[in-house]
Formats: C-alpha cells, sequence, structure tokens
C-alpha cells in the first residue's frame, strides 16, 4: 500500500510540475515614424502566446526586468497593458504562476521600437525599345539600391500589384521583367531586416521608342583627284537624309559600330577616311528632348565611297514599276531605260554603264549584271547600283535604284495596307501583323542578291505571325509575305 501511495504522489506531483508551461512568445516590435525609439507595449498582448493551450483562469502572468526578478516573483512591471520602453531594445522576462500550487515558468522577449524605410522617391525607369513596341524587360532589381538608399538593413522585394503585395505574391524573375502596359505602376517593398518594419513604393516602368529614321542612307561621295583612295569627307552633308524628317533628333557619327553604340569618340566633320575607296561609318540619331531621360538611339551604316575622276550623275535614274498583275513578285526590266538621263552632258561613245546587285560590286567594278536589257528581278522590291564609267577604265560615278512589280511602287495592295512589321532593325524575333492575316501565308526572306534563303507556309495566330530570324547574319533582307493571292515585300534590317 505504501509503494502505491508513494507511486501515485510521484505521479501527481509530476503533473503538477509540468503543469505550467511559458511558451515562447514572438518578440514585439513597434514600427513608428517618425523614428525617437519610444513606443507604449502592451505586454499583457503576449499573454496569448505564452499560455498557449492553458487555461488562463487558473494562471497569473507578471512582467519583469530581469530573469531573477522573474524568478524570486520581485518588482513586476506595474503597468505592463501601457508600458514604456526604457531603450529600442530591451528584453522582457514574463513569468505564468499557477494560483493554486505557486508553481510557475519562465520565458522573455524582445522589445523592439523600428523606422519604416523612407520612401525616397518617386521612382522612374525607362527603357528604350524599337518604334511600335509597348513592350520591353525591365531588371527591377537594379533599382534595389537607389530604393534603400545604401541602407545595409533594408532589403527589397517586387510586386506587379498592390493585392499581390497583400497576400505575398512576389513578381518570380524581378531580373527580367515584361511590362503588360506602358507606362506602368510596380510596387518594391523595403523591409528592415533588423525589425521587419516595411515601407511600399510604386516604380513607374515607361517604354520609350527608339527614333525611324532613314536606315538606307545613299552613300556619301568623295571624287579623288590623286587616286589615292582618301579624302575628307563633310559628314553633316548626311544629316538630312539620315533624319529624314523625324523630329527632335540629331546625328553624331562613330568610326566602329560599338563606339556608336557607347556613344564614345565622335568623329570630326570634315573626316578622312582611314579605309581607301570604301569605308562604313556608323550614324547614331538620338532623340534631343526630352533630356536627360535617355538616349534612346538608333544606329544607321553610312558607306563613304572614294571616286577616282570625279564623274557625277547629275540626273538620277527613276525607280521601275511593271504592273503585271499575276502577283508572283516577278517580272523582266529593261535596265537601260534611265541611261539617256543618267548619260546627261558625257560623250555616251566615250561613257559606259554597268549595273550590279550589290552596293559594293559597283564600287569595285565587278560582277555586272550580264544583260542588263532583259533582267528578272532576283527580289521584289529590289534595288539595282548603277556604275558609269569612262572607256579607260580610270574614272567612274555611281548611282541606284529600285525595280518592282505589283508592289508598292505602284498602288499599295490594299490588303496589306496595314501591315506592320516590328521591330525593324531586329536581333531576334520579328513580328508581321496585318488584320487581314487569317489563312494560311508563305514568307519568303531574300538576301540582297535576291538569294532565296528562307521559306516557309505559317498559320497566322490572331492576326500575327511571328519569325524568328536569329540565325540570319547581320545586314539587309527583303521578306515577302504573301496570302490569299496577294503578296508584299518589306525591307528587312537584321543587327
Amino acid at each position: 500500500m505504501k509503494q502505491i501511495l508513494l507511486f501515485l504522489l510521484i505521479v501527481f506531483s509530476i503533473g503538477k510540475i509540468q503543469a505550467q508551461v511559458a511558451n515562447q512568445p514572438e518578440d514585439y516590435i513597434i514600427c513608428e515614424d517618425p523614428f525617437d525609439g519610444i513606443a507604449i507595449f502592451d505586454l499583457t498582448s503576449k499573454n496569448p502566446e505564452i499560455l498557449g493551450t492553458q487555461n488562463p483562469n487558473e494562471f497569473i502572468i507578471t512582467y519583469h526586468f530581469s530573469q531573477m526578478d522573474a524568478d524570486l516573483n520581485l518588482n513586476p512591471i506595474a503597468n505592463p497593458a501601457n508600458y514604456v520602453n526604457i531603450s529600442d531594445f530591451e528584453i522582457i522576462y514574463a513569468r505564468l504562476e499557477e494560483i493554486t500550487t505557486g508553481n510557475f515558468d519562465t520565458t522573455h522577449f524582445i522589445l523592439r521600437v523600428g523606422y519604416f524605410p523612407p520612401d525616397l522617391g518617386p521612382f522612374e525607369y525607362f527603357i528604350c525599345s524599337e518604334a511600335g513596341s509597348d513592350f520591353g524587360i525591365f531588371d527591377l532589381t537594379t533599382k534595389d539600391a537607389e530604393l534603400i538608399g545604401g541602407d545595409p538593413d533594408l532589403v527589397v522585394t517586387w510586386f506587379a500589384t498592390l493585392e499581390d503585395e497583400l497576400n505575398n505574391i512576389p513578381i518570380p524573375n524581378p531580373f527580367a521583367y515584361q511590362n503588360v502596359v506602358s507606362p506602368q505602376v510596380v510596387y518594391g517593398r523595403i523591409v528592415a531586416l533588423s525589425t521587419g518594419c516595411k515601407t511600399i513604393v510604386g516604380l513607374v516602368l515607361v517604354n520609350l521608342s527608339n527614333p525611324t529614321p532613314n536606315l538606307s542612307p545613299t552613300p556619301l561621295e568623295y571624287c579623288d583627284e590623286d587616286g589615292d583612295g582618301f579624302g575628307e569627307f563633310d559628314l553633316t552633308l548626311k544629316d538630312a537624309e539620315i533624319i529624314d524628317g523625324y523630329p527632335d533628333v540629331s546625328v553624331l557619327y562613330f568610326e566602329t559600330e560599338q563606339e556608336a553604340v557607347e556613344g564614345s569618340n565622335p568623329l570630326p566633320s570634315p573626316y578622312a577616311n582611314i579605309v581607301p575607296y570604301l569605308q562604313t561609318v556608323y550614324a547614331r540619331v538620338t532623340y534631343d528632348v526630352p533630356p536627360a531621360i535617355l538616349p534612346c538611339y538608333t544606329i544607321v551604316e553610312l558607306d563613304l565611297v572614294v571616286v577616282d575622276g570625279c564623274l557625277v550623275i547629275t540626273i538620277p535614274p527613276t525607280n521601275i514599276y511593271i504592273d503585271e498583275g499575276d502577283a508572283n513578285g516577278l517580272a523582266i526590266f529593261d535596265l537601260t531605260v534611265n541611261e539617256a538621263q543618267m548619260i546627261g552632258n558625257y560623250d555616251p561613245t566615250q561613257f559606259l554603264f554597268s549595273y550590279h546587285a550589290t552596293f559594293e560590286d559597283s564600287v569595285f567594278g565587278i560582277n555586272a549584271i550580264s544583260t542588263p536589257e532583259e533582267y528578272q528581278n532576283i527580289a521584289n522590291p529590289q534595288i539595282i547600283y548603277v556604275r558609269l564609267y569612262d572607256s579607260a577604265g580610270t574614272d567612274f560615278g555611281l548611282a541606284q535604284f529600285t525595280i518592282e512589280t505589283d508592289g508598292v511602287l505602284g498602288i499599295e495592295n490594299a490588303f496589306f495596307s496595314d501591315l506592320k512589321l516590328y521591330p525593324n532593325p531586329v536581333t531576334e524575333m520579328v513580328t508581321i501583323s496585318a488584320s487581314k492575316l487569317i489563312s494560311d501565308t508563305k514568307v519568303e526572306l531574300f538576301d540582297v542578291s535576291g538569294k532565296r534563303i528562307f521559306s516557309e507556309n505559317i498559320e497566322p495566330v490572331n492576326g500575327t505571325i511571328n519569325l524568328n530570324v536569329n540565325f540570319l547574319d547581320d545586314g539587309v533582307y527583303f521578306l515577302t509575305i504573301a496570302s490569299e493571292g496577294n503578296s508584299v515585300t518589306k525591307k528587312l534590317i537584321k543587327n
């Protein structure tokens, strides 16, 4: 019997000892603005966390400044529901005591007074993209440093909407976020790591269009009297042709494409070429207004040509258009019909013409078209390059004109009146859109020599065809779109 009573006493004692548990509460943080480090804390708001599932009617909770006071039940905080902290980092000790037995347990938590991270805005993020497109890729994380202002305690998380922030649904890839409209506001949550205090700020995303100047200016020629292939070029003579009426832009010229992209080391004018006879320089067309936002620009290639002997075609050739009506994009052209006007005052017995498929061939007088009186085009439209030269082969002049059949040199095909091709120039994916692109469409690509390099039937989706041209080398191409007996050809520039 004694053993049974002893066992019950031990079990009862263990049960009583384990009956009270002071659970560990979360730290108590108050965020304030303006920040002074002092706040009023309701310590009793921690009672439910400390009690857990225990009956509050069976316990007394007191709060103390030290572990010793909590253990000995000394110096309890007099008004725990309205406690004013002593510092912005303070430890409070809680004593949970069972009323009937006096058994107790203790725990502690930290009081913190934090500050709301400052809103240093307004914030704006501008990028440049091809004309006609409102969409672009934004690396939102590049704005993190601007938002936190150098404070190492702050971190930024990005959200597409305020609702997403409330539901804690961040943007999955803030390094490459594509806007859905322009302008668009996204939201950054700035959080202080030490306290969890947060501020929500807005960031306006704006997609600006690059200028759309003339991407195919005629070459700038220099008449070379000493035949060494070098001369001085007044580059500014090409400003108006390149700008082509586009408002609020200016032009600078560079020796390399990389320098044009960077905007570094612009060329003086006049400029002395460093490559004999034919050199390509790069014009950078940049907005003058609005200032100081973003230097959106477009790069245009300009050929500098040194011509021996200074032959000049004073009356340029006119474009040739043949309307066959069969919409197949092919015809037989007499390229020589312009010779009477191009010869001007030169003696036709002493000066000759040759015709070429590329500008480079016309400069160097190679690969002339063998039968210019009966020439079948190899692209539609196609540029023909003319070389006027003397019978001795020492002097020459250059010109160019366009030939086309069943296309835009005559009456624009109304079927494709709203056709858009963008971006152009393109680096990877070009979009073809038109309201009447509904049925199966044949898409073909030709290089400047007329060689077909791509041909495929594609089914449009909502009047749109997306064509990956990443496989193309940089240069000029002709894109032919044919659908429902109609066709159109557009120039495409691959960068």
